[in-house]
């Protein structure tokens, strides 16, 4: 029976999930970018204002890679980012982008705060993803590197898919508004989900 639990656990993981959450998070993040630019930027034109929700973006991408790499005690993180606090920053990282105030005097705030979001994603995925750290210390195999990637196809796949329906339920205009923060909710559910499966199963 345990070798069948262990076997089981090989199949399938909590860096399993966190792929697709990886893979949700590109593809809505990036599907959504004209949305989000004119949300941060309205007083901007919209080729600067996508250029730099764009670079803002992908600073969760190079959080990712040099974390792993400058953080001495990686495992002293690992654990900092399993606590309440660290997921309610995660939760809010996401929830702040659809709740700030658009307008010019809340405008630097608003940046800063989306700036720090970003940047707490990519510690998330980066400390909690085996594939990266296992990279880094040369122990990777072909089998994960290739599972792992498989499942970030799976969640650009899932955010497509919710993206296209979104486009095909609600207007252009009802997008640029408020219908693209609806696109959020399945990227807050995979956090709350990551915060049980962490902190109260044993099952990945």
């Amino acid at each position: 029976m345990k070798k069948i639990n262990k076997e089981k656990r090989k199949t399938f993981s909590n860096n399993d999930l966190l792929g697709i959450f990886e893979g949700l998070d590109i593809s809505i993040n990036f599907s959504l970018l004209p949305f989000i630019a004119f949300h941060f930027f309205k007083t901007f034109e919209i080729q600067l204002a996508i250029i730099l929700t764009l670079c803002i973006m992908c600073l969760s991408f190079f959080v990712r890679v040099f974390v792993p790499i400058f953080v001495s005690n990686i495992n002293q993180i690992i654990l900092l980012t399993r606590k309440k606090t660290f997921y309610s920053l995660l939760f809010l990282s996401y929830l702040l982008p659809t709740i700030t105030i658009s307008n010019d005097v809340f405008f630097h705030i608003n940046i800063l705060l989306l700036i720090f979001g970003r940047v707490i994603i990519g510690i998330f995925i980066s400390v909690n993803n085996s594939f990266i750290l296992n990279l880094i210390t040369n122990k990777n195999n072909d089998y994960n590197s290739l599972k792992y990637f498989l499942t970030i196809l799976l969640g650009v796949f899932i955010g497509l898919l919710l993206t296209n329906l979104a486009n095909q339920l609600f207007s252009n205009l009802d997008l640029n508004l408020w219908a693209w923060k609806i696109l959020y909710i399945p990227i807050l559910f995979f956090i709350i989900l990551f915060y049980f499966i962490y902190n109260y199963t044993s099952f990945f």
